[in-house]
């Protein structure tokens, strides 16, 4: 095999290694970043169902608070009697719309805001009565059913928490609506990431928020329960406690709330996943491309300059062998040339030796011809040697 074609299979060789590296490393970056998003949103899933835990319990401590303040003021009784205490937080706490206190009956006896006169009965109410009953039974603040509280103008979700006597019975609820766009909420209050999705989905199938909601279409979201197909994966999330791609588009995560019976979910576009890979791939994929262009000129260069050498030792081969030609050309016919002067010589010097039967001018006869025929070899000679080196500048 030529050793030009060697250096290119080596170079190709080369080549194909640096080509199934780079795929290698593009295959394990992208296992590292989808890893690294999953464990991202895992993690975030965490933190928001630990801030939903924490906040709720303090929402739960806080109406406490108020609620046995209310009724210390007698305001089951005489409402207008606590008026001034829930006016007052309300207008302290951008977070609430609205402060009430309800009958263990369910009956609103009074909101902030709002005339005592014509108040609701929650127990009656298809947005309040399942959250209200559930809120007789336990001793954890409830979150009612997200909803818009018309008469305040304003998307709330309701919280309430049973009041307890030293006897352990439900002496009144007391409740707040908590404003869902005012940006006031427990989840509000993290500054999400924007590439996060999250859902807070009740037990009964109804989210209780959500974000974000761009078109501010919250009737959309909050009127009506979720569809079956996504309880079935707000089941599966719960089941496996794992990470979910849906359909190639979004990643899910989940965890779940018992105790207020909330389900978190977290999501992310698959295809946020996809610009993070590329967005890290782009630095080694241009540093691969120039070092392939680098290494292809090299090659290159390195190819022209062997074939330089190769042609040039051709060359110098065909000098050669030409050289080679005219040496043999020229000892052939020297061989030859030489060898009848040099028989003549050699006949006449043996002539002169023989001194008998010649005469003075036969003995001058042939000496004259014996100096003939050594000028003759001479003239020859240079003859030859002229040609040969008119032979030799002409190859060079």
């Amino acid at each position: 095999m030529k050793p030009g074609k060697t250096f290119q299979l080596v170079a190709l060789a080369f080549l194909g290694l640096m080509l199934v590296l780079m795929l290698l490393f593009t295959y394990n970056l992208w296992l590292a970043v989808k890893r690294e998003q999953f464990q991202r949103l895992r993690y975030l899933n965490t933190i928001l169902s630990a801030s939903t835990r924490h906040g709720l319990e303090n929402y739960e401590s806080y109406l406490s608070m108020i609620g046995h303040r209310l009724l210390a003021r007698g305001a089951l009784q005489q409402p207008e009697r606590g008026r001034p205490l829930i006016e007052s937080l309300k207008k302290e706490d951008m977070r609430i719309v609205a402060y009430g206190l309800a009958a263990p009956s369910g009956q609103l006896k009074l909101v902030s805001g709002i005339p005592s006169q014509n108040l609701p009965d929650l127990s009656k109410m298809e947005q309040t009565r399942d959250s209200f009953a559930a809120v007789l039974h336990t001793r954890h603040v409830q979150l009612g059913r997200s909803y818009y509280f018309t008469r305040l103008g304003s998307w709330v979700i309701p919280a309430r928490v049973a009041l307890l006597d030293l006897q352990g019975e439900v002496t009144g609820v007391m409740t707040a609506g908590i404003k869902i766009d005012g940006g006031h909420l427990i989840w509000g209050e993290l500054n999400l990431p924007a590439d996060l999705g999250l859902e807070i989905v009740r037990d009964d199938g109804y989210r209780q928020y959500r974000f974000p909601i761009k078109d501010h279409n919250y009737k959309k979201y909050y009127d009506d329960p979720v569809n079956a197909s996504y309880k079935q994966l707000i089941q599966r999330l719960h089941t496996e406690n794992t990470n979910i791609i849906v359909d190639q588009e979004l990643i899910l995560a989940h965890s779940y709330l018992a105790e207020f019976g909330l389900h978190i979910v977290t999501s992310m576009p698959y295809s946020g996943v996809l610009r993070i890979w590329i967005k890290r791939l782009i630095p080694a994929g241009l540093a691969f491309f120039f070092g392939i262009l680098l290494f292809l000129g090299t090659v290159l260069y390195a190819s022209a300059a062997q074939d330089r050498l190769l042609q040039l030792l051709e060359r110098r081969n065909q000098r050669l062998k030409s050289s080679n030609d005219i040496l043999k050309d020229y000892c052939f016919h020297n061989s030859h040339t030489v060898r009848r002067y040099a028989a003549n010589i050699v006949g006449l010097a043996r002539l002169l030796n023989q001194t008998d039967g010649l005469n003075a001018g036969e003995r001058l006869q042939l000496q004259q011809k014996l100096l003939e025929c050594g000028e003759e070899l001479d003239q020859t000679i240079q003859l030859e040697n002229a040609k040969l080196e008119q032979s030799g500048k002409t190859q060079s």
